[in-house]
């Protein structure tokens, strides 16, 4: 059960590689190429009815799934992650209720859910709301590891925090394009790496 969440994760980073072949093509930059860039297209260019050169999207079912189980993944970690936490501080704390674990638990979850929903017409609000609970839970964590002398993870989180950060400024002020796709991925890697890590390497001890 305990590698459930990543064989979960593992999935949906297959499927999502295999709907990517599927994607007819163009690029906000240049509409007349042919299939997906990673480079230049998006994570939400798959979840369109038609690609940017206007052909209709045979990856946009297989990629909303991957999203769905890559999301599923993702929130059991949070939770897994919140509960450690909790348990944390009871052996710290003498037994004392710390809100680490409820704050990463609600936004964590929060995240998984309205991460999914960008699936949706809806996607930019979407996106802004999922920003927002990730950025709660991000910080929330920060706090928890800083606590806990995790120094490694909580240099990793730093990055995994201001990664979104740089999109959420590149996608909203439509400036420096032609950076979003790479730093939107770069962003769900390292978020991914860093909640992995934490949900393996935290042993309920502080990190000395």
């Amino acid at each position: 059960m305990k590698h459930l969440p990543l064989l979960g994760v593992l999935s949906a980073v297959l499927l999502f590689w295999w709907s990517a072949g599927l994607y007819p093509g163009g690029t906000r930059l240049d509409p007349t190429t042919v299939g997906y860039s990673w480079s230049e297209n998006t994570i939400s260019a798959l979840f369109q009815p038609y690609a940017v050169n206007q052909e209709p999207n045979p990856a946009r079912w297989f990629a909303t799934f991957a999203v769905f189980l890559f999301c599923l993944s993702i929130a059991a970690v949070f939770h897994a992650i919140a509960t450690a936490a909790q348990q944390w501080s009871r052996r710290v704390y003498a037994g004392a209720v710390s809100r680490h674990g409820q704050i990463i638990r609600i936004a964590g979850l929060a995240t998984a859910a309205f991460a999914f929903l960008v699936t949706t017409p809806l996607h930019h609000i979407k996106v802004t709301i999922a920003l927002v609970f990730f950025l709660v839970a991000a910080v929330t964590l920060l706090h928890w590891l800083q606590q806990a002398r995790a120094q490694g993870l909580f240099l990793l989180g730093l990055l995994a925090l201001a990664l979104p950060v740089v999109n959420a400024i590149l996608f909203y002020g439509q400036i420096g394009y032609e950076w979003l796709p790479p730093i939107q991925k770069a962003g769900k890697l390292v978020a991914g790496i860093w909640l992995f890590a934490i949900y393996y390497g935290f042993k309920g001890e502080r990190f000395d």
